[in-house]
């Protein structure tokens, strides 16, 4: 038997304890398998012998093992002292035993004992992970109970796992008499807040009392025990009977009334108490659970009359707890009218609201208590509470109760609207990517929810652009956790295949790999042969080899084999690529004779549609000027295509023959690349209208900067270097093969003037289906490779035809090129020659750089920028509109990552949305400042940011008012933690932009608060950059009672001067200290200090702790800049209306363009 052989042979025959013990004295391999054939268990080896002499007697007839030479000597008092620890452990295990029982305590479930059990599980069920195993303590627990013959049914929040186990421990006391009082204490989970989690926690109770009846096999109430009761149990609870019950509508339909989830819970433990106590009678606990669900009075009991009893008394007063108001009229339930205040002096209105509810609140779903029935303090969840209250603190939002308030729920989780109903849930849930009801969790087999991203204040379920239900959107160690053991040892079996394929054609997996992302290898590694060779043997896995390996007309894919190991994984969209009528491998529709299908558990429903441009009908279009220039160039591109078996060339005459009135020819136009060729353009909008009549019904999901963060974030956070790796796959969207009777609208001209027509037999590029199709079928060949990695460590996406793929750890090399190989496995073809990657990689415009987790965009892109915007300025910002809106798409790609950029594009929007594209003309004001303000930023800023999710300080930080009265206005704010404080004046000389010619200043209330938020900044300490400012992001909260200011820290950006000035300023200085500014209004009566200090009265105030500091102290170099640019445009309108002889009326000239 060979060492693997025997090693194996010991560890499925011989306790964990006895291996442990024969390895720690030197017992051979190869003896420890004589053992193990016949004393596998600790008790068995103790009993070996009564003395010493016994046990080597058993060595010599047992264990064939003679005392003939010094090695064979040594051996055998290896085997003697094992002998006598294993009698030393049996008996510490009998006293533990005997002392948890004294104690109280749940009886002590040995390592081997614990095994065993579990080894009996898996071998039925597959690999169980640590959310599914029982924890150590619960499993003892159980098995206390089992030799008791007094089995329990445990609260659901005393079920744990291993990765949610909680130990006991043990407590003395001294009572009144002096005697001492043992006691066990013991902490527990919390009760499951959603179905998922349900699920969850009675998985780890099924498996225990599994691991029992493997382990206590006489125990008749054990008897037949398997996972079926326990499964139809939780989809009783959960199903149509129980949280999902329907009743019947007046119009005939059902409808679903929601029970509340405490009830259904509620309902849940009475149901397994009563089966354990009808397990005390004499039923076993498979019969017990089989009937506690049909029986009638448990349900009327417990269910059916508190969900009634609830919904009428909701029905009768609302909500329950709330005792009923009458308003100012007498009658119940109306709105109070408020009035207004006016502030004092400062030129502004404030407004009170009492007594309604809280704005911040709308649209979520709120409870009343907790699911296991404690109630939530609403003080806390709108405000603030000093704990008196008695009740808990969590948040209130249904399926939430998280540690934050449910007024930041929102900004914490994010929310989404369906049918005016708000869906609402903690952690990143694929409903924060707007997935229909109709998508099922669970269905995926992954542990718990996707990856939760994180960029701009957005929160949402990553999105690796291969579905809803790619493995690859959870991380790693949770991917695959439900699937049967024929599924992962499939998935195992065909990662072997590959990676022994790797170590046949690349010896050196990491000098090929930085030879592949430096372009030096320009075509596959796996040549054709090998490529043969290994989809044999892959075939021969799968249900039916022969048909695995028929590659289908028309496209380069083996669909058949891979529709056939999706079907081994249940995938949702497998039968779409050969058992479908319209299939892959028959050819797919466009959508105008038939619609495009829907895949719920892949893409998300599609609510809103683009509007198409209108333009006459015409079947037959002339190619736009670009196309007749190129007309040569795309003869010979559709020669080539025709040659890929992707075209053919006919006639009108022979078309009309076949597709009648469905034949159309669409106009063309052609883009020159730098190396002389040309990229055709399939206008299939205009003339022709194939677009206006498809409608998608799916929504295609691509991964943008909070996924491009998240995975450069995720890789990081491992602690090991990444390698990673950008590829391009070949004319994605021409791999798709179209069915025949849609050939008719794919048509088209190299030439108008020639008779010849090309009719496209494959997606095209400019028909707004062929972006489906392919996200489609790439989503299925991304789903097989996340399916075939299983848990080891990989992480990918796609955007259309860019490949992204990061990898780490000890195989991080072998491990690219697997994967590279697994897509090429399935016919994928790639570009070798765009290959990058290493360290940091360019993907989709962005810059990802591993190694110090930052993402952007290069240095040589961010140059371009600011080179483009220092020409403008040269050609005194005179530019056309055409550049403009080039310009404009390139920084708008930037500011996704940038996001700092963001809210400043406005104006640039507006006026390019307004502008003709063949215009010439120099820009407004807005813009001009604008630009100037990304321009000085762009030169001191770095294009990096970091990935670390940003650090959160609760609650305000600061408080600030600003005081506008004639002839000065008073800046003051202070610090709650410290109570440092500011206070000081702002003349007309300091600011002239805050007053008007007479000094009054009250019309610049708005502004100067938000002044007073940006000395606060200066004067607290937050401005200040750190020396590895790029790793640091900062969310603070600071208090305001200017509601204005409030909804700009939403919005952050405006036109008004001066405030765009100092908003622009104040951006700039959160860009650099990276923080996130959140300004949250405060009635007046609730920011009395600082409007104390506006008033200049500081007597509540320590003088010594005041910070002395005035307007021109500040560093506002942003600020200044812009106000002398925008004197320059004063000046100049001043200049050119005394020279004008033209009287312009109240109408400025927004534009001047270049004379005719």
């Amino acid at each position: 038997m060979e060492p693997a052989a025997q090693r194996e042979f010991v560890q499925s025959h011989m306790d964990a304890d006895l291996q442990f013990i024969l390895g720690d004295s030197g017992v051979a391999l190869t003896h420890q398998v004589s053992i193990a054939r016949h004393y596998g268990s600790l008790r068995k080896f103790s009993a070996v012998g009564d003395d010493r002499a016994a046990v080597r007697t058993a060595c010599l007839h047992d264990f064939a093992l003679p005392a003939d030479t010094p090695e064979n000597r040594s051996q055998i008092a290896a085997i003697v002292s094992s002998w006598e620890t294993s009698k030393e452990y049996l008996a510490k295990e009998i006293e533990l035993k005997a002392e948890a029982k004294v104690l109280g305590q749940p009886r002590v479930l040995q390592i081997h004992e614990r095994q065993a059990m579990l080894r009996a599980i898996e071998a039925v069920h597959g690999t169980l992970g640590d959310s599914e195993s029982p924890a150590p303590d619960y499993l003892s627990l159980k098995a206390e109970e089992t030799e008791a013959n007094e089995p329990t049914a445990s609260p659901l929040d005393e079920i744990l796992s291993k990765l949610a186990a909680s130990s006991s421990s043990i407590q003395s006391t001294v009572d009144g008499s002096g005697h001492i009082r043992v006691t066990r204490t013991k902490t527990k989970a919390k009760m499951p807040a959603s179905t998922e989690e349900y699920r969850k926690v009675m998985k780890v109770e099924m498996y225990a009392w599994l691991a029992m009846a493997s382990r206590y096999k006489a125990k008749h109430w054990l008897h037949g025990l398997t996972a079926d009761p326990f499964l139809r149990f939780v989809e009783y609870i959960l199903g149509d009977r129980v949280f999902g019950i329907q009743i019947p509508t007046g119009e005939g339909n059902l409808q679903r009334i929601k029970p509340d989830w405490a009830i259904v819970l509620s309902y849940e433990q009475k149901l397994r108490k009563e089966a354990m106590r009808r397990v005390l009678e004499g039923h076993t606990l498979a019969d017990a659970m089989a009937s506690v669900i049909k029986d009638a009075d448990l349900k009327e009991a417990y269910f059916t009359t508190p969900v009634a009893l609830k919904s009428a008394s909701s029905d009768s007063h609302g909500n329950p707890s709330k005792y009923q108001r009458f308003n100012s009229k007498g009658s119940f339930g109306g709105k109070t009218s408020f009035g207004t205040q006016k502030g004092k002096g400062k030129g502004k209105q404030k407004s009170k609201q009492t007594g309604v509810s809280d704005g911040r609140l709308k649209g979520l779903n709120l409870a009343w208590r907790t699911p296991d029935g404690r109630e939530l303090c609403f003080a806390w969840n709108t405000g603030e509470c000093d704990g008196s209250c008695g009740r808990v603190h969590q948040c209130r939002v249904k399926g939430c109760y998280s540690d934050h308030k449910a007024v930041e729920h929102k900004q914490k989780q994010g929310v989404t609207e369906a049918s005016g109903v708000a869906q609402v849930n903690s952690g990143v849930t694929p409903d924060s990517l707007e997935v229909d009801e109709d998508f099922d969790l669970q269905a995926c087999g992954n542990a718990g929810k996707p990856i939760q991203v994180e960029w701009d204040r957005v929160s949402r379920g990553f999105v690796d652009g291969f579905g809803l239900c790619s493995p690859s959107r959870w991380r790693p160690a949770q991917r695959g956790e439900r699937r049967t053991h024929q599924m992962v040892k499939l998935a195992d079996e065909t990662f072997d295949l590959l990676a022994a394929c790797v170590d046949k054609c690349i010896p050196d997996v990491r000098k090929e790999a930085f030879r592949l992302v430096t372009g030096k290898i320009q075509q596959s590694p796996f040549g054709e042969s090998v490529l043969l060779e290994l989809r044999t043997k892959w075939a021969a896995l799968l249900p039916d080899p022969v048909d695995a390996l028929k590659i289908d007309e028309g496209q380069p894919f083996l669909l058949r084999a891979l529709s056939q190991f999706l079907k081994s994984f249940r995938d949702p969209d497998a039968q779409w690529l050969v058992d479908e009528t319209d299939s892959f491998a028959s050819g797919v529709c466009i959508g105008v004779d038939k619609p495009l299908p829907r895949s719920p558990q892949v893409f998300p429903l599609k609510t809103k549609h683009r509007k198409l441009d209108e333009t006459e009908f015409c079947p037959i279009a002339d190619n736009y000027p670009s196309a007749q220039l190129s007309s040569e160039e795309l003869e010979k591109k559709f020669r080539e295509e025709e040659q890929l078996g992707r075209m053919f060339p006919s006639k009108v005459g022979v078309l009309k023959q076949e597709f009648g009135d469905r034949l159309r020819i669409a106009a063309m136009a052609a883009i020159t690349k730098p190396d002389g060729s040309v990229r055709p353009l399939h206008d299939a909008t205009h003339s022709v209208k194939v677009n206006h009549e498809i409608k998608y019904r799916d929504k295609i999901l691509c991964p943008g900067p909070p996924e491009i963060a998240a995975i450069v974030r995720e890789t990081s956070s491992t602690g090991e270097a990444c390698f990673c790796v950008s590829a391009d796959i070949k004319a994605a969207h021409r791999l798709v093969k179209v069915r025949r009777q849609d050939w008719g609208y794919l048509c088209c001209k190299a030439d108008s003037t020639s008779d010849t027509v090309w009719v496209n037999k494959t997606g095209t590029f400019g028909v707004s289906s062929a972006p489906y199709w392919w996200a489609k079928l790439a989503a299925m060949i991304g789903r097989f490779v996340g399916y075939v990695f299983h848990t080891r460590w990989m992480m990918q996406m796609i955007y259309v035809d860019d490949l992204h793929g990061a990898f780490v750890g000890h195989d991080k090399f072998k491990f690219l090129w697997v994967w590279l190989l697994a897509f090429e496995l399935i016919g994928t073809p790639f570009g070798y020659h765009k290959f990058k990657g290493g360290l940091s990689s360019e993907f989709v415009g962005f810059h990802l750089k591993y190694d110090i987790a930052e993402v952007g965009i290069s240095e040589k892109r961010g140059n371009w920028l600011v080179s483009w915007i220092e020409k403008l300025a040269d050609q005194k910002f005179v530019v056309a509109a055409r550049e403009f809106v080039e310009f404009l798409g390139r920084l708008s790609l930037v500011a996704q990552l940038l996001v700092w950029l963001k809210p400043h594009l406005s104006p640039l929007f507006a006026w390019a949305s307004v502008m003709s594209r063949s215009t010439v003309g120099r820009l407004p004001e807005t813009v001009i400042l604008t630009l100037r303000y990304i321009l000085l930023e762009l030169r001191d800023e770095t294009f990096m940011v970091s990935t670390d999710i940003p650090r959160k300080f609760e609650g305000d930080q600061f408080r600030t008012d600003a005081k506008c009265a004639t002839g000065f206005v008073v800046l003051a704010g202070w610090e709650i933690c410290s109570r440092r404080w500011f206070s000081f004046r702002v003349l007309p000389s300091d600011a002239p932009y805050l007053f008007k010619e007479n000094g009054d200043s009250q019309w610049s209330s708005t502004s100067s608060e938000l002044l007073a938020t940006l000395a606060a900044l200066e004067a607290f300490g937050w401005k200040k950059e750190e020396r590895h400012r790029k790793d640091l992001q900062v969310a603070l909260t600071a208090g305001t009672d200017n509601r204005a200011n409030e909804a700009l820290s939403e919005k952050r950006a405006t036109t008004r001067w001066p405030l765009m000035a100092i908003n622009m300023q104040l951006s700039s200085r959160l860009s650099r200290a990276r923080a996130a500014l959140s300004l949250r209004w405060r009635p007046r009566e609730e920011n009395t200090e600082a409007d104390d200090l506006t008033n200049e009265k500081f007597d509540s105030f320590e003088p010594g702790l005041r910070i002395a500091m005035s307007l021109r102290d500040m560093e506002l170099p942003i600020l200044r800049a812009l106000v002398a640019t925008h004197l320059e445009f004063e000046d100049a309108k001043l200049a050119a209306k005394r020279d004008s002889k033209f009287d312009w009326g109240s109408k400025s000239k927004k534009f001047d363009k270049t004379p005719w």
